[in-house]
């Protein structure tokens, strides 16, 4: 039960910090940015919903892999789930937000063209979850888990 929580907590901490500064480096690419100091809270409260998104790939993992630290043995069918994953979440609230206009896309975004949804977005999607159980596992490693 340690070790869940302990996972639990460092996927969230490291998953919060590469999130929130994914997204305040691809804020300019959104309609209506300003600035950084004024985007600073909308950006921490969408890091939080990028980390509720990282902690259900988590756990769709452990019950899939039947492994609470399944993260320690990545190899490259989780990566590569991961990816197409990652892709299905990262299009699917682009393409939901974008018709209920929860947000816009400036000139600058780079579009995906086949499905009309910023390119930085989906890339968030696909490499922050592996970023994070990579340093996850460095992390608990070096603590108090032992690797297998």
């Amino acid at each position: 039960m340690k070790k869940t929580i302990q996972a639990l907590l460092t996927i969230s901490a490291v998953s919060f910090v590469l999130n929130l500064f994914w997204e305040n480096a691809q804020a300019p690419l959104y309609k209506g940015y300003i600035s950084f100091i004024q985007h600073l809270q909308i950006c921490a409260i969408a890091s939080l919903g990028d980390v509720v998104i990282i902690l259900f790939l988590y756990a769709l993992y452990a019950v899939i892999t039947r492994d609470i630290l399944w993260f320690r043995n990545q190899n490259w069918r989780s990566i590569v789930s991961l990816i197409i994953i990652g892709a299905i979440i990262g299009v699917g609230i682009e393409k939901w937000s974008l018709l209920t206009h929860r947000w816009s896309y400036a000139e600058s975004m780079p579009i995906i063209l086949l499905i009309k949804v910023g390119l930085s977005p989906v890339l968030q999607m696909i490499v922050l979850p592996i970023i994070t159980f990579y340093i996850t596992h460095l992390i608990l490693k070096k603590t108090s888990y032992v690797s297998r």
